[in-house]
Order: C-alpha cells, then sequence, then structure tokens
C-alpha cells in the first residue's frame, strides 16, 4: 500500500484514473492521514514548524542539497576548513578538515561534493575541493590568482566556480568538470567584487550576483559554453552586503542586505533575459534567499537579526515565519530541499552552528 499512498498523498501535477474497493479506499485515507510529519506531541506540524535540529561543530555558512536529499554544509572551524554531509535525517555522513582554508560555498551533483575554499594564510590561494559520496578527497584545484567564492551546479556533473581575480577589478567564471580538469575559464571586467553568489539553471546557464567596491549592485548571465549574454545594474544599497542569487528556467531572485536608514535589504525579481519586474523593500537585513520556481510558492528569505526565515509572496505579505533561535540568532542560509521542506543555517557563536528543517507547506 505505501506506493498507493504515495501516489494519492502526492500533490504535484499527476493525474490517474484508478479504482478501489471501499476498505482499499479507506487505508488510502489514513495512510494520508499519517504522511504528515507529526511534532513530539503527536500534532501535525505546520509551514514554519521544525521538523529537526542538528548540531554542528564549526561556524558554518553555507548548505546545499543532493539529489537524494542528504545535505553538505561548509564553513570554517577555528583556522580550518570545514566540510561535513548529512543524510536525508540529518544524520552525519563524513565530515573532513583542513588547515589554513576556509569553506566559502558547497555544492552536491549526482556524483559528488564540491567545495569552494579559500586561504587563511597571506599566500590567498583559492581552493576547489571534490569529495566522494564516503567523504574521500578526489581532487584539488588550486591557484594563487584565483580566489573561488561561490559555486554553481553545471549540467552533466562537476562545478561553475566564480570568484574575484587578484587585485584587479574583475571577475572570473571557470566550468570544472567532475574530473577536475577546467573546460572553460573567462573574466569578466564589466563587474567586480569579492561579495558574490552564483546560480545555474538545469540547462547550464550561469547567473552571478555581486557588489563592487563602490557599492553598486549588479547581475551577470553567461551561457554553458561561457558566452556573455547579459549583465542588469541592480542599484547602489547602502553599505550593501550578502548579495544573494536563486534562480531557474523562469525566474530569477536576488537579494542584498543594507545598513542604512530606513530599509535593511531588498528582494528583486528578474525575467530570464535580466529585465527588471519588481523590488521589494525590507525592514530586517537579509542573508539568502530560496525559491522552487512557482509563482505561486512564497520566496523564502533568511535574515541576520530579528526573525530566522519569512515565506513571502509576490504581494509583499509574510505567509509565515521559522522563529528565531536566541541561542543562535543570526541565519546565514536557506535552502529548500523539497516541496514540503527546506533547511536553514544557524550560527551560534564560535565554532558552533544549527542545520534546522522545516515545513514548508
Amino acid at each position: 500500500m505505501r506506493g498507493l499512498t504515495h501516489l494519492f498523498c502526492y500533490d504535484g501535477p499527476m493525474h490517474r484514473s484508478l479504482t478501489f474497493g471501499l476498505g482499499a479506499l479507506a487505508a488510502l485515507f489514513f495512510g494520508c492521514q499519517g504522511a504528515d510529519e507529526m511534532d513530539d506531541a503527536g500534532l501535525a506540524l505546520e509551514p514554519g514548524d521544525e521538523v529537526w535540529q542538528r548540531s554542528l561543530p564549526a561556524a558554518a555558512s553555507t548548505i546545499a542539497v543532493g539529489y537524494d536529499l542528504s545535505v553538505a554544509v561548509t564553513g570554517s572551524k577555528g583556522d580550518e576548513l570545514w566540510v561535513g554531509r548529512f543524510s536525508r535525517d540529518g544524520d552525519e555522513l563524513w565530515s573532513y578538515t583542513e588547515p589554513g582554508y576556509q569553506g566559502r560555498s558547497v555544492v552536491i551533483d549526482a556524483y559528488a561534493t564540491y567545495v569552494a575554499a579559500g586561504s587563511n594564510s597571506e599566500a590567498s590561494v583559492g581552493r576547489v575541493m571534490a569529495f566522494d559520496r564516503d567523504g574521500q578527497v578526489l581532487w584539488t584545484l588550486d591557484d594563487a590568482e584565483l580566489s573561488p567564492r561561490a559555486l554553481a551546479p553545471a549540467p552533466g556533473g562537476g562545478v561553475y566556480a566564480v570568484g574575484p581575480v587578484g587585485d584587479a577589478s574583475s571577475i572570473f567564471m571557470e566550468r570544472v568538470l567532475p574530473s577536475g580538469d577546467v573546460q572553460w575559464l573567462v573574466e569578466e571586467d564589466g563587474v567586480a567584487g569579492s561579495w558574490l553568489d552564483a546560480d545555474a539553471t538545469s540547462d547550464g546557464v550561469l547567473f552571478v550576483t555581486g557588489l563592487r567596491d563602490d557599492g553598486s549592485w549588479w547581475m551577470h548571465a553567461r551561457s554553458s559554453l561561457a558566452d556573455r549574454l547579459w549583465t542588469t545594474e541592480l542599484g547602489q544599497p547602502d553599505g550593501g552586503a550578502f548579495p544573494s542569487l536563486s534562480v531557474n528556467a523562469q525566474r530569477l531572485d536576488a537579494s542584498v542586505l543594507t545598513q542604512g536608514d530606513g530599509s535593511r535589504g531588498s528582494i528583486v525579481e528578474l525575467d530570464p533575459w535580466g529585465g527588471v519586474r519588481w523590488v521589494q523593500e525590507l525592514d530586517v537585513p537579509p542573508t539568502d534567499i530560496a525559491s522552487n520556481g512557482s509563482d505561486y510558492s512564497p520566496l523564502l528569505v533568511s535574515y541576520l537579526a530579528h526573525r530566522s526565515v519569512d515565506a513571502i509572496d509576490n504581494a509583499g505579505v509574510i505567509e509565515w515565519s521559522v522563529a528565531q533561535d536566541p541561542e543562535c540568532p543570526k541565519s546565514y542560509a536557506v535552502v529548500r530541499r523539497s516541496v514540503e521542506d527546506a533547511l536553514v543555517l544557524r550560527w551560534c557563536g564560535g565554532n558552533e552552528s544549527q542545520l534546522v528543517l522545516f515545513k514548508t507547506s
């Protein structure tokens, strides 16, 4: 009955005509009733409610979800790079540390976990690392002139890596194959900055957002073969930080934190060709944003203070929120795991972080 229960409880675009006896229909009904996540008291969880929570031994800053719903997290543990991978239930599968680096971005594809790392030393060596399913290092890609700050999944496996170019006023973008070989590398001097984020659509279009030294905010797009597509200027937020990006074939969403009077941040939605659809000001400082691409599903926004996560609809209305944990008050990253749940990464101070799975529908 498990497969039939899943079929009838599925709320996606599936339409089937099946005939069952009354006993089977009753079993299916009660199976659907029991399919909801429950809290410790046996009550059904609502959007924004916590499903599980895990403590992490590092100042973690970024998260990624794999096709098998496993989770990868990276950051720093003192002066060491720290990266861990967890099962869909939050159990640790493996972790890895290496002195002299800090984790800056993480991506999971069907074959491996990829981490962008930066050196903590004066040498400032940038690194991309690949780990197999058991946490063994497959390869490292080091470069003293290129410092990867953000990764995005590439079609067919591997990653795009993005970051500043030495002291130059430009960024680099490269396609790294699953073997660790670089398929292509380009520099773009029309945009620059060390605050960067990247994402890609399933067909391999790469999008990058960032802040120049003068504070101007931009978004840039490249094809899977490195062809320059467009650049859109998104304004000049006062004291801008934490530029974040979430994309798919229908919509591009970006957010940025500001430190001026009044607004503490902005959300921008663009069409796939770089045209700005709308801009929304925020009264709390955002750190990350996540969308599943549906115009009917709210954007998830994590915050540096005040609240942990808000679900915001297209009219700017907060549909529901995830409460802040006073012990871990700063939320650094949010990512959707499925249409039913999402993950938030919180910093608790020192080498302590918190990974939380919460309901979204």
